[in-house]
């Protein structure tokens, strides 16, 4: 019986992920237009501080798709890196770098060491 309630636990961390973001739910305001997203496409590779699982990877995407003017989120724990393609026009890095701290990441562009040296 021990091992089952075991299993169950593991299995419901596994399936709700880490949850760290504990704020209250916002209303989205955000709603893609495909055809404003497209113009002035960027994108930005943004380091973010503290995720830890799939779990930091889902609240950061989330957080950041409820912007206005987002084609796409790529975000990986492992190296802690989010990318974000968006129209410049409508949403600015900074907007993101905002959506990722309220999401309860510590967030900044990130450069690689090569054009750091340029």
């Amino acid at each position: 019986m021990k091992n089952y309630l075991l299993i169950l636990a593991a299995a419901f961390i596994v399936l709700t992920g880490c949850n760290k973001n504990n704020s209250k739910s916002e209303s989205s305001t955000g709603q893609n237009t495909e055809q404003a997203v497209d113009k002035n496409l960027q994108t930005v590779e943004f380091k973010c501080d503290g995720m830890t699982c799939t779990g930091c990877e889902d609240a950061i995407k989330n957080k950041v798709k409820k912007l206005d003017g987002i084609k796409t989120v790529e975000s990986d724990y492992k190296t802690k890196i989010t990318k974000v393609t968006f129209a410049s026009g409508i949403v600015s890095s900074a907007d993101i770098e905002n959506a990722i701290d309220k999401a309860g990441y510590h967030a900044e562009v990130y450069k690689p060491e090569t054009e750091q040296k340029k």
